[in-house]
């Protein structure tokens, strides 16, 4: 299964909405059927069936657009057959509907529901199954056009029915190729973080082995003369290696292979956090509070809790409305580290939020982490990106 097209089913608020929707319909049919158009039973039959395909689509949504299309398919059928046809509808009411003659009309709620699952397939679901659903969905309406309708506007009504499935199918593939942008962009961003990653940590190899090469050397010179300087300096080597390693350990099993033309350069520190209360990157009032034991963190996770914070307050100043202040905070626990970017803006919607999340979510996931975006109960928007640090800590000092 591609990714444009990875739900299988609809979730519990979107049935609830179109279950409501087809109900109403329905209703506005039966209201109809008791005072202008009396050959509504047959629609009603219809309706009540697609309505249950709504409720199917909760578990599958392929199935629920198949059975709502062969529903009303035999609704059509059995309307065309004249024992079943005479049985529901009685002869003086067919000598009045003149423009169906002795067909029926079909329900609001009917077509609406079809319409609906239909698209909704074509814009999720797999190509072959997205062309099946067109498919019976087209079905039914040739159905409903052939088999119930047998007055004097079958032409029109085959134009009418004719235009809605073209729009349908027109907004699904529509939707569908919205849907594949944004999952393109967000493979984009997620590979971008890890390239981002791949960079640190070449970088951040680089600078310690940097300075193993120049302990090293200095020790080799001193050897025979100053034995003091030599110990401190293979201490020193001793843990730029460790640290080295272990953050190797924690980035290199989700990054590709970095092209090795990325410059060398320092990582960031808590200095450069601190400084993201006086860079002005997003036009409010910032305020960074560090645990103390912040000091004690491998470069590693300080670098990735730099990367983030500046990935939120981009965050904040793209989508925070209404906000007037950010806090940042750094908090040490035993076994990991807690970074939180809180702000008092409106509340960000499923539109509003942008791609910066998913890079966020893809380094956090990289490092073993937890991570979460959302409303706080008091109002606000709260980011917390929680990073393992034991794992690191195992190395001899």
């Amino acid at each position: 299964m591609d990714e444009t097209a990875a739900t299988e089913r609809l979730d519990g608020r979107a049935v609830a909405l179109l279950l409501l929707m087809v109900v109403a319909l329905t209703i506005v049919d039966a209201a109809i059927g008791r005072t202008l158009l009396p050959t509504m039973l047959p629609a009603l039959v219809a309706d009540a069936a697609v309505a249950l395909a709504v409720l199917i689509a909760g578990r599958n949504l392929l199935a629920a657009t198949v059975f709502a299309a062969a529903a009303s398919a035999a609704v059509s059928a059995g309307v065309a057959n004249d024992s079943l046809n005479h049985l529901l509808l009685r002869a003086d009411i067919i000598d009045v509907n003149f423009i169906v003659g002795t067909g029926t009309w079909p329900g609001l709620g009917e077509l609406a529901g079809m319409t609906v699952l239909c698209a909704m397939a074509i814009r999720y679901r797999p190509t072959s199954e997205a062309a099946l659903a067109a498919v019976t969905y087209g079905g039914a309406l040739l159905a409903i056009v052939g088999w119930r309708q047998h007055g004097l506007y079958g032409e029109l009504f085959l134009l009418i029915l004719g235009i809605a499935f073209a729009a349908t199918v027109a907004t699904g593939l529509y939707t569908r190729s919205l849907e594949r942008q944004r999952v393109e962009h967000a493979r984009a961003t997620r590979q971008s973080e890890r390239d981002a990653i791949a960079r640190e940590l070449h970088d951040l190899v680089a600078h310690h082995v940097t300075g193993i090469v120049v302990q090293a050397q200095a020790a080799r010179l001193v050897a025979d003369e100053r034995p003091d300087v030599t110990a401190s300096a293979l201490s020193s080597i001793e843990r730029a290696g460790a640290d080295a390693l272990s953050s190797m350990r924690a980035m290199v099993g989700a990054l590709r292979t970095d092209d090795g033309g990325a410059p060398i350069a320092p990582t960031a520190t808590l200095d450069d956090i601190r400084q993201l209360a006086t860079s002005g990157s997003t036009g409010l009032p910032v305020v960074v509070s560090l645990d103390d034991a912040a000091g004690g963190l491998p470069s590693s996770v300080t670098a990735s809790l730099h990367r983030i914070a500046i990935e939120a307050l981009t965050n904040v100043r793209r989508h925070g409305t209404g906000a007037t202040a950010v806090d940042v905070a750094v908090a040490c626990g035993p076994r990991d580290v807690t970074l939180s970017v809180t702000n008092d803006g409106a509340v960000v919607t499923d539109r509003q939020k942008g791609f910066g999340l998913v890079g966020i979510a893809e380094r956090v996931a990289a490092l073993g982490g937890r991570f979460e975006a959302g409303p706080r109960p008091t109002g606000g928007w709260a980011l917390t990106a929680v990073l393992p640090t034991s794992h690191l800590d195992d190395r001899p000092r």
